[in-house]
């Protein structure tokens, strides 16, 4: 369920929504998750994308990506659409689409810092740890809160390494909160924060929301 559309919600703008300061070295992790916990989609999983950049980069991913989709003609990115050739992707061969595929993820890797993701199958969430017993002072996580842990994992594993860039700057985190159980995710935040070491809080900066209508999807 990737997804992507060029907006002017990246790089300064976002800088200056959410901390009121265009510095271009301040990083940003973009999330954006598909969630199927209604099971209206039989999908089965749960997946959440970080995309990690500064504002520089951003600004730099967004110019890329904004000339691409002009070229194509294409609006707004759905991997699904463009799978089953629908809506901007309709009449597209093979070759086009995998032109297409191939520009975007070449943009995505020249110009953002890096991505990760998170899949969690519902039959797995139930069996390891939904219907297992629940310390009585701690609130169960959800699918997403789970994803969201493992993308924090993931990019904070680099501080064990003090050479590593990753340790040299604040990851700020900006959320979508489109599906109801995405604003627990503040306070997971909050919590895994408080609980983290000192150089661990150091590299945690905020987690900002923002309007779905106005994410990259």
């Amino acid at each position: 369920m990737l997804a992507a559309r060029p907006t002017k919600t990246h790089g300064r703008a976002i800088s200056l929504a959410l901390f009121h300061t265009s510095d271009s070295k301040r990083r940003f992790v973009l999330l954006t998750a598909y969630i199927d916990e209604s099971g209206t989609h039989n999908s089965g999983i749960t997946v959440l994308w970080a995309w990690l950049g500064n504002v520089e980069q951003w600004a730099a991913y967004e110019r890329e990506i904004k000339a691409l989709f002009a070229e194509y003609s294409v609006k707004v990115y759905h991997a699904k659409e463009l799978r089953h050739s629908h809506k901007d992707f309709k009449g597209w061969g093979l070759r086009k689409k995998a032109r297409f595929a191939d520009a975007f993820g070449d943009i995505v890797n020249r110009t953002l810092e890096l991505g990760c993701s998170a899949v969690l199958k519902d039959a797995g969430y139930e069996q390891y740890y939904a219907s297992g017993k629940q310390p009585k002072k701690e609130a169960r996580n959800t699918k997403y809160g789970i994803c969201f842990r493992a993308i924090i994992s993931f990019l904070l594993h680099p501080a064990q390494d003090p050479s590593n860039k990753l340790t040299d700057n604040t990851i700020n985190f900006v959320a979508e909160l489109g599906h109801p159980n995405q604003a627990s995710t503040l306070l997971l935040f909050s919590k895994i924060k408080k609980e983290a070491d000192p150089d661990i809080q150091k590299m945690l900066g905020g987690l900002p929301s923002r309007a779905k209508k106005n994410a990259c999807r």
